[in-house]
């Protein structure tokens, strides 16, 4: 039963971070990058 409620609620989470997660990574590589470089600006 408590392996039920896991699975319900994480197989949302699970499918949004597979769908979104290259976009996700390549957002934080960037805001990265911007953060490395101002002070170099």
């Amino acid at each position: 039963m408590d392996y039920m409620l896991i699975l319900a609620a994480m197989l949302p989470i699970v499918l949004f971070i597979v769908t979104k997660g290259k976009r996700v990574m390549q957002l934080v590589w960037e805001m990265l990058c911007v953060q490395i470089s101002w002070p170099l600006m």
